[in-house]
């Protein structure tokens, strides 16, 4: 099997030996990995993937995002781009950025009853239309139709192009979510 170094743990030189890098005396080939055990090549090259995919959807996105934000502006008072903080890799705390789908200064009290039930219920189904996603009467129309069309996600590729998410990869959780995992 290969040897395994991290970025920040190099492999030892043989005693005596003068280097100017890690250097290892193997016939193994050795693999660097990142903090996350993922192998170095791997990770620089998912990040190329969506630096260039993100950057691209934004480009070929940005008519149906303004016209979202503006649709969200016309239709109902409030700010367009919603705003919340995540957990993303390694419990790291980010703001999330969306298009505003829901009234201003309704409760989530429902919306946390129902996720806990359904982290606490292993046997909890889905409801009839075979989502596991509440009908939240806090979405506004404008809201229901770009959450239909996911349009409401289209500003997380800006948290992507930061680094804060992946264009693949899980859901971030809000931090109450995280809680009580």
């Amino acid at each position: 099997t290969p040897s395994r170094a991290t970025a920040d743990s190099a492999p030892a030189a043989d005693e005596g030996a003068v280097t100017a890098g890690p250097t290892v005396h193997s016939d193994e080939p050795v693999i660097i990995e990142d903090r996350r055990g993922e192998k170095i090549a791997t990770s620089a090259a998912k990040r190329g993937i969506d630096l260039l995919g993100a950057g691209a959807a934004l480009l070929v996105g940005a008519p149906v995002l303004l016209a979202a934000i503006l649709a969200t502006r016309l239709s109902s008072a409030g700010p367009a781009i919603f705003r919340q903080t995540r957990v993303g890799c390694d419990g790291q705390p980010f703001t999330i950025l969306k298009i505003r789908t829901m009234r201003i200064g309704t409760s989530d009290a429902e919306h946390r009853a129902h996720t806990e039930r359904l982290l606490e219920d292993a046997d909890a189904g889905p409801q009839e239309d075979g989502s596991y996603k509440l009908r939240d009467p806090r979405v506004t129309r404008v809201g229901q139709i770009l959450r239909t069309l996911s349009i409401d996600e289209l500003p997380q590729l800006v948290n992507v192009i930061r680094g804060e998410m992946s264009l693949v990869g899980p859901r971030p959780m809000l931090e109450w979510e995280h809680e009580l995992l």
